[in-house]
């Protein structure tokens, strides 16, 4: 009694030493597609610019990973590789040319491919906010007992820019004989400008009052 029988591929034929899913490990590959990817698509922003998913800024790099590797967990319970290797973008269109790789039942599968993402020309959070003359308070730039200089104010307006983070804004400038009012998106960015002044010795103050509701 021989202690291993050889083994046929059904499919083809092959003789072969093991089998993947009753085939050979040439036939099993054919039968798996790792990029069969339908209805990517991403919104972008028609004013700034950005791609949006939701209420979350992403990229398109981003869109086609994520989607491919949820497709392929859910077709084969597996996990998986995506490059990105170029990104054609056209008006209503991107296509991605990408190498996606996955190990199944113990074989290496590589597979090079392009998928289309849709693009959709619509408005972001952010940008709809802007427009509507949305803030959540006002930075009030003082000086105690006087009037701040024309130099003071350009530094802390400057301040209060460098010290936003995406996708803070500010949505308008107020400029008083007091001083200066600020509408800010967040109150956290004027906290971090408040802060920076008061570090660097700014004999300036920056009092923060939330929109009234």
């Amino acid at each position: 009694m021989r202690d291993k029988w050889t083994k046929f591929c059904p499919k083809c034929g092959t003789q072969t030493d093991e089998l993947f899913d009753s085939l050979c490990e040439d036939c099993f590959k054919q039968d798996i597609k790792l990029l069969e990817p339908s209805g990517i698509s991403v919104s972008i922003c028609g004013t700034c610019g950005c791609y949006f998913k939701g209420n979350e800024r992403t990229s398109i790099e981003a869109v086609v990973e994520d989607t491919i590797r949820k497709e392929i967990w859910k077709k084969y319970g597996c996990d998986s590789e995506v490059e990105i290797k170029e990104i054609k973008t056209g008006d209503k269109r991107a296509h991605v040319v990408l190498i996606a790789k996955a190990e199944l039942r113990g074989v290496q599968l590589t597979e090079n491919g392009e998928v289309e993402v849709v693009l959709k020309r619509e408005s972001c959070e952010r940008c709809n906010r802007i427009a509507g003359g949305y803030y959540a308070g006002i930075v009030q730039i003082r000086a105690d007992d006087r009037i701040p200089t024309d130099e003071e104010l350009a530094i802390a307006e400057k301040v209060a820019y460098s010290s936003l983070i995406e996708p803070e804004f500010i949505s308008k400038e107020v400029l008083l004989k007091e001083g200066l009012d600020i509408y800010v998106s967040w109150k956290g960015s004027i906290h971090r400008g408040v802060f920076y002044l008061t570090n660097k010795g700014s004999t300036l103050r920056g009092v923060f009052r939330c929109k009234q509701k």
